[in-house]
């Protein structure tokens, strides 16, 4: 005479199946078998699935972005930060603007014309060399596309001024894909970053005052 085996079905904790990444600790919540992932400092997100970087105080805490370091309350202020989009263990150093329109931007190229027709600027291999640009020094538009894909961005932001006439141009895009489209559309023109027509330089004679 056979004896049917009885069958145990036994439920797993959600936690079993590991659904926190990089470093997270799975802690579980509630009666209904939910669980919350305790994530890792430089990770953010439901299964901390997002790196968001340190706060860039120092080049062993490097931050992704500045947008990142502001938007996760890590920003103490305009001003030096580490980051390391690419998380390629070698981090660099930019300005970031904590202030305008909430913060967040990263400082990509500031220089000072003394001409109304500089010349001998060159390019710069990376954007790792933000920080060292000048009037001599640019970064075009393939190195400017590659700093959108390493650590994203999807708006720009152009500041203009010229002292001698208290003169300012501020122009701001909005937050679009579109930018992304027109930065490729630059370089399938073969088209240099640049100046924007509104910043154009002319020399007049209170430039000389």
């Amino acid at each position: 005479m056979l004896t049917p085996k009885a069958q145990v079905l036994e439920a797993l904790p959600a936690c079993s199946s590991s659904p926190c990444r990089n470093g997270g600790t799975c802690r579980l919540a509630g009666c209904n078998d939910d669980y919350t992932c305790d994530c890792a400092e430089d990770y953010h997100g439901e299964y901390c699935e997002k790196c968001i970087g340190l706060d860039g105080s120092t080049s062993a805490r490097p931050g992704h972005s500045c947008k990142y370091i502001n938007k996760y309350g890590k920003a103490k202020g305009d001003g030096d930060y580490w980051i390391d989009p690419t998380r390629s263990g070698k981090p660099f150093l930019v300005s970031c603007d904590m202030t305008t329109d909430g913060g967040g931007w990263t400082v990509v190229h500031r220089c000072e014309l003394k001409s109304s027709s500089p010349t001998g600027a060159i390019d710069m291999p990376d954007y790792r060399s933000m920080k060292e640009l000048n009037w001599k020094k640019r970064i075009n538009t393939d190195i400017l596309l590659s700093l959108r894909n390493d650590m994203g961005f999807n708006q720009m932001r152009f500041y203009c001024h010229k002292k001698a006439v208290k003169r300012t141009v501020h122009v701001m895009t909005k937050r679009t894909d579109r930018v992304c489209h027109k930065l490729d559309q630059a370089r399938y023109n073969g088209c240099m970053y640049s100046n924007t027509e509104a910043c154009a330089f002319r020399q007049t004679p209170y430039d000389l005052a």
